[in-house]
């Protein structure tokens, strides 16, 4: 088991990587791009991808502070069920449309 997953990243399209550790209930740092952000919100720490400082700094933060680690697992896995609810609800409604 991974104690953080970091991905700082200046360019992405997709955020797999986040969803894959609130999945495994890991804490995740990554850069602080619009798809991360859309993704993560609040379950997710960020930095700048380029600022080696305050990602050094966070992932300190991460392994000594074991509280807020606990608090991003527990907002990760808050965020991956919305995020479940929310691909799955067109679906239901679907379902739900047709056999009425």
């Amino acid at each position: 088991s991974a104690y953080a997953v970091i991905r700082p990243s200046k360019y992405e399209d997709a955020a797999l990587e986040l969803l894959e550790a609130m999945a495994c209930e890991v804490p995740a740092l990554t850069s602080d791009i619009p798809v991360f952000k859309e993704y993560g919100e609040e379950a997710v720490l960020y930095a700048e991808a380029q600022d080696f400082q305050q990602l050094g700094d966070n992932m300190i933060r991460i392994y000594k502070d074991e509280n807020f680690r606990s608090q991003l697992i527990v907002k990760g896995s808050k965020r991956l069920e919305h995020l479940r609810q929310q691909a799955f609800e067109p679906l239901v409604s679907q379902i739900i449309s047709h056999s009425a």
